[in-house]
């Protein structure tokens, strides 16, 4: 059972969606999300209680991000299994950096198992942020891209 919470936040009020499996979405307050099928997180949502614990995870630490108390997420994320391509394994690898860590696209390729394609390694960190601005999904919690560095944050395109 998908659940979904509103939560404000310095960037507007933002809407998180998730299930027993993670956390699913993230969605900017200039998007409209599609709610229908989904039960929003009321006091009553016990019946299913582990989406209940997805959302209020990340309900605490996303709060604690914007209060300067969290640098690095914990969070249970529902990201669909991809293919064991170049692309798939960089955009994995993105997850092992650490708050505050920059890597340039080389280190993301040689953490994907290729050092030399440092090219396809940005690609794959864009695609990702692309992803994460236009659909809100979990990488939104995973990676920002700025000038050829991708670090963890909670991204806003």
């Amino acid at each position: 059972m998908h659940l979904w919470t509103p939560l404000d936040t310095p960037l507007g009020r933002l809407t998180l969606v998730g299930s027993a499996r993670g956390l699913s979405q993230v969605y900017f307050p200039d998007e409209a999300p599609n709610l229908n099928g989904l039960q929003r997180l009321t006091d009553r949502s016990d019946s299913a209680w582990s989406s209940v614990k997805v959302l209020v995870a990340a309900t605490q630490q996303i709060t604690e991000y914007f209060a300067g108390t969290r640098r690095d997420f914990e969070l249970l994320l529902d990201v669909p299994e991809s293919p064991d391509t170049f692309r798939a394994r960089a955009q994995r690898a993105l997850r092992d950096i650490r708050f505050g860590e920059r890597w340039t696209y080389s280190r993301l390729a040689s953490a994907a198992g290729s050092a030399q394609a440092a090219r396809a390694a940005g690609s794959a960190c864009d695609d990702a942020a692309s992803r994460a601005s236009g659909s809100r999904q979990s990488a939104a919690v995973c990676v920002c891209v700025s000038h050829g560095a991708v670090w963890p944050a909670l991204c806003t395109g």
